[in-house]
């Protein structure tokens, strides 16, 4: 009665006056346990109910009611989140009754709960020997294997699930994570033909999954094969017709095969849907302006030279140029007039050139250039080929020609160059031998870019020593200047608006010590301004 009504310290009170009197009675043992555990006091009651269970084993009310003690104090540790003290009273449990299907549940609850994965697994397991078509038991099993990353066996239990219960959507849909996560993880290792089989088994069963057929598509364009990414891409637009993410995967893809009307179409059509996102417009600009073929150009170089007698001089020169560029992004084409007006009259250089993409790993670039005898070499050519090399490594060989009739002059450069990037910095090195007038020189110029976004804003920063062939300013003036020890040191900045529009400004300043002993200094500011159309 006072158990009843919830008065266990008297109830229990009463119990121990009677075992006073009978301290071995079964039944005063028992009546207490039942009172300690009703008042949730399931170490006491259980140690009381043990004892009971050990005098008579053959009592089968001993051990069920043990059972359901340790059963309860184990629930009740895990409202509490005491993991340590759960698992001791299942594990008791699944000691003395291993068929115990909810001391196997909870057991491996908390092995999950606390990462170790292996105890769990190994808790389930020994249930599947008793249970081995248990439908939780298996889910158990699979989600733990997927917490081990153990992927491939966790979609097998899955996989044979899905098939006996086809209508269970919670199945489905974890075989088709597991799946997923499988690709995923083979992605990681690069192992893309294996994670391309992985995403395709969730086609198979899922033809309409928006993650399969991302993960199709960016998969197929990392390997390379934008053919089957643009299948798997198309296929998904023709369930989502104006789904943004497959629109622009797209775009990716015509723009890797260097067809940007096609891409740019795609952008712009993302665009028009969401026309204030900041990232579309920069994406749309990019394409567009990957569709300009030609791109005019204006220059103007700003010289002044200083003689060691403070006299000063100017050496200016305007240039306007033209560039075409080639299809399938093979390079460009271009020409260049430079007009020079001196004292002694005008002169003019016209120049041809071309950078020529080979492949991946070689790319040339020429130059000829042809003038009147006033201001520029009569006669320029060059070439050079560059070699890319793994970890962001370049190298260049070269040659340069100069050839000045009224300084009855000719040089012969031979140019080696290293460049390599560092994520957003870059510097290049080059040497050059140069053989003029019987007498061999050296020069040498050192360039470094930082660049400010997507490697199109930068700023620069150039130290050299000796009289190069390469310098746009001097070269006119490289049969006097050859002997002559000479430092420079420049910077530059250079900014590109809306992928189309591009403003450069550098300057430069040479230091020449000359045969007499004295220095002559120029100064340099070359403003640059391009465009596409």
């Amino acid at each position: 009665i006072l158990a009843g009504q919830k008065k266990y310290d008297e109830a229990v009170a009463l119990v121990d006056r009677s075992l006073t009197y009978y301290p071995d009675d079964p039944f005063l043992l028992f009546k207490k346990s039942a009172i300690l555990s009703e008042y949730e006091k399931y170490e006491e009651a259980s140690m009381i109910m043990y004892d009971l269970m050990v005098r008579y084993p053959d009592n089968e009310r001993y051990l069920n009611t043990f059972i359901d003690q340790k059963m309860d104090y184990g629930r009740l540790m895990m409202k509490a989140e005491e993991f340590d003290d759960a698992r001791e009273q299942f594990k008791a449990v699944v000691g003395l009754r291993p068929s115990n299907l909810d001391a196997i549940n909870y057991l491996a609850n908390i092995e999950i709960a606390t990462k170790h994965y292996d105890s769990a697994l190994n808790v389930v397991e020994q249930g599947l020997l008793m249970y081995p078509n248990n439908k939780d038991l298996l889910v158990k099993k699979s989600a733990i294997l997927e917490n081990m990353r153990d992927f491939q066996n966790a979609y097998q239990i899955t996989s044979d699930l899905v098939r006996r219960y086809p209508y269970n959507v919670k199945l489905r849909q974890a075989y088709i994570e597991q799946l997923l996560a499988s690709g995923r993880k083979y992605n990681n290792e690069g192992r893309s033909d294996s994670a391309i089989s992985e995403f395709k088994k969730v086609l198979d069963i899922a033809p309409k999954d928006t993650n399969a057929l991302a993960y199709l598509s960016n998969t197929y364009i990392q390997s390379e094969q934008l053919d089957s990414a643009l299948a798997y891409t198309n296929k998904a637009l023709g369930y989502f017709p104006e789904n943004d993410f497959f629109t622009l995967k797209r775009a990716v893809i015509y723009e890797k095969r260097n067809q940007f009307d096609t891409a740019f179409k795609a952008a712009d059509s993302v665009l028009k849907r969401n026309p204030l996102n900041i990232n579309y417009i920069d994406y749309t600009n990019y394409l567009l302006s990957r569709t300009f073929r030609n791109q005019l150009g204006f220059q103007f170089l700003y010289s002044t030279i200083e003689d060691d007698n403070l006299q000063r001089s100017r050496a200016n020169i305007a240039t306007i140029q033209y560039v075409r560029f080639l299809k399938n992004n093979k390079g460009t084409v271009g020409g260049r007039l430079n007009y020079a007006g001196r004292a002694v009259g005008t002169g003019i250089q016209v120049e041809l050139e071309t950078y020529y993409n080979h492949n991946k790993k070689y790319t040339s670039y020429g130059n000829v250039g042809l003038a009147n005898e006033l201001v520029f070499p009569q006669l320029k050519l060059a070439y050079s080929i560059y070699r890319n090399f793994p970890k962001r490594w370049e190298g260049e060989l070269g040659i340069r020609y100069l050839n000045f009739p009224n300084f009855n002059t000719t040089s012969v450069s031979i140019l080696a160059g290293v460049a390599r990037s560092y994520g957003d910095f870059w510097a290049n090195i080059k040497g050059y031998t140069i053989t003029a007038q019987g007498q061999n020189y050296f020069a040498a110029q050192f360039t470094a870019r930082q660049y400010l976004n997507d490697k199109s804003d930068f700023l620069s920063a150039t130290f050299g020593y000796g009289n190069s062939p390469d310098e746009f300013s001097r070269n006119q003036l490289l049969p006097t200047n050859l002997g002559n020890p000479t430092y420079n040191i420049g910077v530059g900045y250079q900014k590109v608006f809306a992928y189309r529009n591009t403003l450069s400004i550098n300057g430069n300043w040479f230091n020449q010590k000359k045969g007499t002993g004295t220095f002559r200094n120029q100064y340099d500011i070359f403003v640059q301004f391009l465009r596409k159309f």
